[in-house]
């Protein structure tokens, strides 16, 4: 038994007794039944009343059904309103101009009942069931609007179907511009590093049925101005039985935040006062070097190098003015390096203080001599002005002093190099500054002599009686 399906029907038949039958029929079915008599009187009843279906005869005086029938559904709020025209068997025309007018379906006088039941109840199912998707799709549509992430979907060839809001606003392409249009043409991406354009995998995602995710890319601008940084995905689209029917790319603008994460980076890495990398990069890069394939034929250098008379300029106007000897040299070392085409594989660094460190990949002893020597020439030219005074304004010459590791496969510590680095720079302080000297054995000898005499001055100066005084008085010889 048909368990009853509430619903409201207006029936249009000009014969009084066909009507009140089908009335009495409906009302038994347990719907709400409203009638008239021909084809301008249902036009006025469903302006006013706005039936769930209507139940309509072909050929009526006044105004015919699938004449009436056409103009109903020329009216946007009746599109999805189902309409049911009865026609006698001889009367095929009708059925195919009530078809091309616009009508759900037709049923043939005599009228079944039992058909005519279940032919509304399926329509009428079939209409809640079209309104309920219609109903879901309106909610996709809101929430694809509302969202923060930019949404495409194509077909199964990878064709566009939708962007919703924020996709169009990232892309510049609307719905309207881009369907029918491959994706990689609406979605246009490049690498982050290389600035070279991506394309999207999409038969991995088609075909195959994988998901897909692209590493860092930029997304550019339909006007090719504006890219941002996005973070994305792209996964199948499937039917009930499994079959892809398409596929959903879901993205969103991560330019802030991979602005910061980048800042954050190159905070960890650099110093904050000269921008060249700080001790903890250098240690890494050199560690990597040192870690990486070498064959006997290989070489690289180490540039351990450290300012003399900086502490001048710092004692006498002040540690801004030592910021910005620091500053200055780093330029000028930077500046150095760049105009020698041969060493394009460097790592400077400011290790902290006014030290310095230079890493130079696939570079013989020979050349990293000449560029040392040529550092130190261009630091020895370099004039430093620094206004002591409204007045009076500073003139200051310093010199730098460069320990020369040559780093050959045997060498594979990264703590020794540095150590041997800075045993050869405080030779060459000892030398007498401003020159440049290369490991030797014996020079970590010597530095470590110094340290111990560092060490014991320190010790004996927190114990009560670490030093005696002795003194020499001065006599004239007049």
């Amino acid at each position: 038994m048909m368990t009853r399906n509430p619903g409201r029907i207006l029936v249009v038949d000009d014969a009084p007794l066909t009507r009140g039958l089908l009335e009495q029929a409906l009302l038994k079915y347990g719907y709400s039944v409203d009638t008239a008599q021909n084809g301008q009187q249902a036009i006025d009843s469903f302006h006013e009343d706005h039936p769930d279906l209507i139940l309509m005869d072909a050929n009526m005086p006044v105004l015919d059904g699938v004449t009436a029938c056409a103009r109903i559904k020329a009216l946007p709020e009746a599109k999805y309103l189902p309409i049911l025209i009865v026609t006698a068997l001889m009367e095929r025309e009708w059925v195919d101009r009530a078809y091309a007018a616009g009508a759900t379906d037709y049923i043939t006088k005599p009228v079944n009942l039992d058909v005519l039941r279940n032919r509304i109840h399926y329509i009428l199912q079939a209409k809640r069931a079209e309104e309920a998707l219609f109903d879901e799709k309106e909610k996709a549509q809101i929430t694809l609007a509302s969202i923060c992430d930019g949404v495409i979907t194509t077909d199964a060839k990878g064709l566009v179907e939708f962007l919703n809001p924020v996709a169009t606003n990232l892309t510049g392409w609307t719905t309207q511009a881009a369907q029918g249009l491959p994706l990689n043409s609406v979605f246009c991406i490049i690498d982050e590093k290389t600035q070279q354009p991506i394309d999207l995998p999409m038969q991995c995602c088609l075909e195959e049925g994988k998901r897909i995710k692209i590493e860092n890319p930029i997304l550019l601008h339909r006007d090719r101005i504006n890219r941002f940084a996005i973070e994305d995905s792209a996964a199948p689209i499937r039917d009930r039985h499994g079959n892809i029917i398409g596929a959903v790319l879901v993205f969103n603008d991560v330019t802030e935040k991979r602005k910061m994460t980048q800042a954050l980076a190159y905070r960890a890495t650099h110093d904050a006062l000269t921008g060249l990398y700080n001790r903890d990069e250098f240690n890494l890069q050199l560690e990597r070097m040192l870690q990486a394939p070498r064959d006997k034929n290989t070489e690289h250098a180490l540039l351990y190098m450290d300012l003399d008379r900086f502490k001048i300029v710092n004692d006498t106007c002040g540690h801004e003015a030592g910021d910005q000897l620091l500053k200055d040299i780093a330029l000028l070392l930077q500046k150095q390096i760049n105009a020698h085409s041969c060493f394009k594989q460097t790592t400077l660094a400011r290790l902290g203080g006014d030290e310095f460190a230079l890493l130079l990949k696939n570079c013989s002893q020979q050349k990293a001599f000449a560029l040392a020597h040529n550092l130190r020439e261009a630091i020895e030219k370099f004039i430093f002005f620094w206004k002591t005074s409204p007045d009076e304004k500073g003139v200051f010459t310093i010199g730098i002093s460069i320990g020369l590791v040559p780093i050959s496969t045997q060498l594979n510590n990264s703590k020794s190099l540095i150590a041997m680095a800075d045993a050869a720079c405080y030779t060459a302080k000892n030398k007498g500054r401003n020159t440049v000297h290369i490991y030797q054995e014996n020079d970590s000898e010597a530095s470590h002599k110094n340290i111990q005499w560092v060490r014991l001055l320190n010790e004996n100066l927190e114990k009560k009686q670490g030093f005696y005084l002795f003194y020499q008085s001065i006599i004239s010889l007049n």
